[in-house]
């Protein structure tokens, strides 16, 4: 749910969000320039939030929350507080230029080739600043109390283990996957890591079908096993 305020009072402005979920939830800030923050700020019902700081440049803003999972994630916005602010300004210069390259301008095919070769120098770099964010909260994960923040830190390094083929990430998370609890495993982020980390088996022609249970319409119960060698 995107909420838009334009309103400064001293340098300060203020809002309220209804929001559709009842639960946990995690948000970000935009600029009208595109910037925006990592979903770092965790909301849920009567939840109160106070950010301080100077600039666009999130990596030094102050977060005072009374979600529980808000100081979780503090801790790891600051173990990795320097990378944070280095992909800030990537993706500040990453933007500025982009829309420079949209505009098009008058400029020569010289030109417009190495505006392209930097736009993708600069998606690179942000590719591994994420990974570097990754490694150093990889190192908080053993030392913490499992909650969504950890959970989601959790998934990312499933996401660098099934897409960055990062052995070690896999390792990790597999080490610590145990750590959660039913609650926890049960949830969308738990959910999303079990799934990575011990994928359901892919059936090729002419494997055995599982045994599986369904009800009809009339709510009685029926298993492929009854039916096994009769069709």
């Amino acid at each position: 749910e995107k909420v838009a305020t334009d309103t400064l009072i001293d340098g300060k402005f203020r809002f309220e969000i209804e929001s559709a979920s009842d639960g946990l939830s995690r948000g970000m800030i935009c600029s009208d320039g595109g910037l925006r923050t990592p979903e770092f700020l965790w909301i849920e019902p009567g939840a109160k939030v106070e950010i301080a700081g100077d600039g666009l440049d999130y990596s030094g803003w102050e977060i005072r929350s009374n979600v529980d999972a808000q100081e979780n994630e503090n801790l790891f916005r600051e173990a990795a507080k320097s990378e944070h602010s280095q992909m800030f300004q990537c993706v500040a210069e990453y933007l500025t230029m982009l829309e420079a390259f949209n505009n098009k301008n008058v400029r020569t095919d010289e030109e417009s080739k190495l505006m392209i070769t930097r736009l993708r120098e600069l998606s690179e770099r942000q590719e591994n600043i994420y990974k570097e964010i990754s490694h150093k909260e990889r190192t908080l994960l053993a030392d913490m109390n499992p909650d969504e923040a950890w959970a989601y830190r959790l998934s990312t390094l499933c996401t660098l283990f099934e897409h960055y083929d990062d052995s070690i990430a896999g390792i990790v998370a597999k080490e610590q996957f145990g750590r959660m609890d039913e609650q926890l495993e049960a949830s969308f982020y738990g959910q999303k890591i079990k799934s990575a980390l011990f994928p359901p088996a892919v059936l090729q022609i002419g494997d055995m079908v599982p045994d599986i249970e369904l009800k009809d319409t009339l709510g009685n119960v029926h298993s492929l096993q009854e039916l096994r060698g009769k069709y």
